[in-house]
């Protein structure tokens, strides 16, 4: 119980029956404790909340906490959206790791080598992602403990190596945490190999900022400057994203901000996340999809917003539940200091830095528009 607290969320029910608006995160506590009240985050979609109720598993069960081994569920006080695979903490204590590039020891018992450039799965708690072989540091033959350096990983060989993910995972050090610093590698449907979480290598955005130095190198600029568009236009590029849980009215907040703006002489456009998922995204997003890749839809995201500011356009971006990362990632790959983020609700709910929090009224339309027009303003 003295252990930091630990729980992969299993699934969330919710109950409509008889009145009954219960949405109770379900999952098995790895390590340390819950009670009632308890401040809770989950990674990696950094979304918080307090624990409501401990809810019972008979109606003979009075329990107000948690503990290691026990399978429980709870309510929240502020009702967030989070998916099975998350790693729910206390937000007062130590937060587990969080990366897409961690520093692994693992062992393979797969009938064929572990090799670079082809996908895995890797399966921690509850969580599953895409997987790749990024980097191999060091093997040793588990027959004779000689430690040599290879191209691939050889059944029976111990590695250290670096693993990349298709998307933010949650975990902890091993050797801190036994229980969430453990994975398993799944190669075509069989469990090939097993290891233990050793760090997260730093870095977050190793993969955007690739994928940025490329594009920058093969950009075809045309003759008209950035500078120059905004000259012609009489404004400045602007990014203004709007975000919030998913019941806020943002797609509308949006769509007035941009009647506003264009009808006092603005050159705007508003883009929803939902418009480049379903369009520019639909190769990644197929119909019946289980994976995740909410982090390519970000970074894509990001890159049509890159083109539409080059434009010099005041481009009004929605998105629901941004986080910290997602935020960082969209800066990165727009390369743009013009940007506004407004959370619309009472409370954010998540880990995001945003430069005001407005409540879910008419007055936020009024409020984004004044501080547009300080930013957007030649």
């Amino acid at each position: 119980d003295s252990l930091p607290f630990r729980m992969p969320v299993q699934d969330v029910y919710k109950f409509t029956n008889d009145a009954d608006d219960r949405r109770i995160i379900a999952g098995t506590v790895e390590s340390g404790t819950i009670n009632n009240g308890d401040e809770v985050v989950f990674y990696p979609s950094g979304k918080k909340t307090h624990v409501n109720k401990i809810e019972p598993m008979s109606e003979y069960d009075t329990a107000t906490k948690a503990s290691a081994g026990y399978a429980t569920g709870f309510t929240m006080t502020e009702q967030i959206y989070v998916k099975r695979g998350e790693l729910c903490f206390k937000s007062d204590q130590t937060p587990p790791l969080m990366g897409k590039h961690m520093k692994v020891s693992l062992f393979w018992l797969g009938k064929k080598p572990m090799v670079k450039d082809k996908r895995y799965f890797l399966k921690t708690g509850t969580m599953k992602a895409e997987c790749y072989l990024e980097n191999i540091l060091s093997v040793i033959d588990a027959s004779t403990l000689i430690k040599t350096e290879k191209d691939q990983i050889d059944k029976h060989d111990v590695a250290d190596c670096i693993i990349s993910t298709s998307k933010l995972c949650a975990f902890d050090n091993s050797a801190l945490l036994s229980s969430t610093g453990r994975f398993v590698i799944v190669d075509e449907y069989e469990i090939s190999g097993g290891g233990i979480f050793t760090e997260t290598v730093d870095n977050l955005h190793r993969y955007e900022k690739a994928k940025v130095m490329l594009r920058e190198g093969k950009w075809e600029h045309g003759y008209v400057t950035l500078p120059e568009r905004n000259e012609r236009f009489s404004q400045n590029a602007a990014l203004i994203i709007l975000t919030g849980t998913k019941d806020t009215n943002k797609k509308l907040f949006a769509k007035a901000l941009e009647r506003s703006l264009f009808d006092e002489g603005k050159n705007v456009y508003y883009l929803g996340i939902g418009s480049v998922i379903y369009g520019l995204n639909a190769d990644i997003n197929p119909p019946g999809e289980k994976e995740n890749r909410s982090g390519e839809n970000i970074r894509r995201l990001a890159e049509a917003a890159n083109i539409l500011l080059d434009t010099g356009l005041i481009l009004i971006v929605t998105a629901s539940d941004l986080t910290k990362y997602d935020v960082e990632t969209i800066k990165l790959v727009t390369k743009n200091d013009n940007t506004l983020v407004f959370w619309l609700g009472d409370e954010c709910t998540t880990d995001i830095e945003c430069d005001m929090v407005l409540p879910n009224d008419e007055d936020a339309i009024e409020i984004i528009r004044k501080k547009v027009e300080q930013v957007a303003v030649r």
